[in-house]
């Protein structure tokens, strides 16, 4: 650590492989050395890492902006990410009040518990219909064949989108997230959610001309403050809900089951009793942090943790070294499915608090139940579980290799081709 103008510097880039590798450890070092700290990477960010520091900075939206724009050439400014991302704005999240307001007035009865109670039935149908589709082979990439499909399927549904199309929606936002920017993979993800983007726009003309029973339709057919949503908006509507249903529960779904195929006991005790899952979600959540960090924009001058930060600045806040902040977690980097309360901050704090966490939680239930009551031997290849290179958006894996006993498929009525 280096001081430069009186500002704390460390080395951080979020983006690296190292980062990727050793996360955990240097963002105990940050959380005990230097919580509020400078790092020079994308133009220069502030980095807060203690639970303490990123609660107070993301309740407080007003000094701290989640808001994103474009300049006169076209070039993102601000938002969620650092750098922030190209092309769209991810709406309601980019936003702030009084415009966060109607989009979230519009979406929040569409994510409510009583709205995802009755998508249950759904998440199970899909969830067994894809799992059928591998359950004879005895062997699965428990990413590529099981989670990624489930999480798109669903979403797709949801929208109102073509269910055969998933792997054009699932593969581009699985890619983008963890190949590091300038490789080939990178370039093809772009292109890639260039491609959804259009897509996005075909449905909401089709949705237009012939209004039907999904999101898209319902989405066309509300407004705020009188005031119809443009395609421009919709779309970026519809790549925030595709982007939150499908990756980031990737990610946790995939950290969750190589956890447990390391750790059989525990595998065992969710098998025996299901209901336990429901507490040691929370757990799964906060230890694997699917979502490692979320950045803001200083709007006024305004000193945390003994650092003067001062507008214009960007923040990043890390949800996950918040999660391992011993000041709130007895003891922090043990993994405990029994630990209540678990006030973890994976799906954020404050206004900007996950609009799908219910969803995301009753996809993540539904989806591990099925593989410990369908696959219940599965066993991982050595080597077989790929990492991200990257996890500056998401914290997950690119693939699980895994063998199990192969079983039969279950009586279900097809979801995915009617």
């Amino acid at each position: 650590m280096t001081e430069t103008s009186q500002r704390p510097v460390v080395e951080y880039d979020h983006y690296s492989l190292a980062h990727a590798q050793h996360a955990t450890e240097d963002e105990r070092r940050l959380r005990h050395e230097c919580p509020v700290a400078w790092s020079e990477q994308s133009g220069g960010f502030w980095v807060l890492s203690t639970y303490a520091l990123v609660t107070q900075a993301l309740r407080d939206h007003e000094t701290f902006s989640s808001s994103k724009y474009f300049d006169e050439h076209g070039e993102p400014r601000n938002g969620v990410t650092i750098p922030p991302s190209q092309g769209f704005r991810i709406v309601p999240t980019e936003t702030d009040p009084p415009e966060w307001n109607g989009y979230r007035r519009i979406l929040n009865p569409v994510f409510a518990p009583a709205a995802v109670e009755k998508l249950e039935p759904l998440i199970l149908s899909v969830t067994t219909e894809v799992i059928n589709g591998v359950i004879e082979q005895g062997e699965v990439d428990l990413v590529l064949d099981v989670i990624n499909p489930i999480t798109a399927l669903i979403t797709l549904h949801i929208l109102g989108l073509p269910l055969a199309d998933w792997p054009a929606f699932a593969g581009p936002i699985h890619e983008i997230t963890y190949s590091p920017v300038g490789t080939p993979e990178f370039e093809r993800a772009v292109a890639g959610i260039a491609d959804i983007l259009t897509r996005f726009r075909t449905a909401i003309a089709e949705h237009r001309a012939e209004a039907r029973d999904d999101l898209i339709s319902f989405m066309i057919g509300s407004d705020i403050d009188g005031e119809s949503l443009g395609d421009d908006v919709l779309v970026d509507l519809c790549f925030q809900i595709l982007a939150g249903g499908v990756d980031t529960t990737t990610g946790l779904l995939g950290s969750t089951f190589v956890y447990l195929d390391q750790h059989p006991d525990e595998r065992d005790r969710l098998v025996a009793d299901p209901a336990r899952l429901r507490i040691a979600t929370e757990e799964f959540l906060r230890v694997f942090s699917p979502l490692p960090s979320n950045a803001r924009t200083v709007m006024a001058d305004v000193e945390l943790g003994g650092q003067r930060l001062c507008p214009g600045e960007r923040v990043l806040a890390l949800f996950a070294s918040a999660n391992r902040d011993g000041a709130v977690f007895e003891d922090p980097d043990e993994v405990k499915l029994d630990r209540f309360p678990n006030r973890h901050t994976s799906f954020g704090v404050g206004i900007h608090r996950c609009l799908g966490s219910n969803l995301a939680r009753a996809m993540f239930r539904t989806i591990v139940t099925q593989v410990l009551v369908r696959m219940p031997d599965y066993r991982i290849g050595v080597g077989a579980a790929e990492r991200y290179q990257s996890i500056a958006l998401v914290n997950g894996f690119v693939r699980i290799g895994a063998c199990f006993t192969p079983g039969e498929p279950l009586p279900v009525a097809s979801v995915i081709h009617g």
